[in-house]
């Protein structure tokens, strides 16, 4: 019979109260590092595909019952440069001529805006307008 601190139960040599509580607090510990670790990766790859406030080029998504006139007329009051249609012409590449204006573009309908280099996203794209 192996001696285990505590209250043991019977001739199994168990304490059940202080293993189970061991156990639920390794599975607690576990579920918060893998929290935190996906955690810091969901905020890590925020900051990195988030465009940035200079005049690099972004990526806008438009809803796709959008179509590239469509977007050109939403476009063509704001500051930026058409560069070229990403693989789907609700996807364009544009060029701010100064300070992006997120705001902007949102307001005329762009559901999500990123760095258009990140992770050589638009870097192989043949297609230009």
């Amino acid at each position: 019979m192996t001696y285990i601190p505590g209250k043991v139960i019977a001739s199994w040599g168990l304490d059940v109260r202080n293993a189970t509580g061991h156990q639920n607090e390794d599975r607690n510990a576990i579920f918060l590092a893998l929290f935190l670790m996906l955690g810091s990766f969901l905020f890590l790859a925020v900051l990195y595909f988030a465009p940035v406030k200079s005049g690099r080029d972004i990526a806008v998504l438009f809803p796709p019952d959008m179509n590239l006139t469509q977007i050109v007329e939403a476009l063509a009051p704001l500051p930026v440069q058409l560069v070229r249609t990403g693989f789907l012409d609700n996807i364009v590449v544009l060029r701010p001529q100064s300070v992006a204006p997120i705001e902007a573009l949102k307001a005329v309908g762009a559901w999500l805006i990123l760095d258009a280099y990140a992770n050589g996203g638009c870097l192989f794209l043949k297609k230009s307008v």
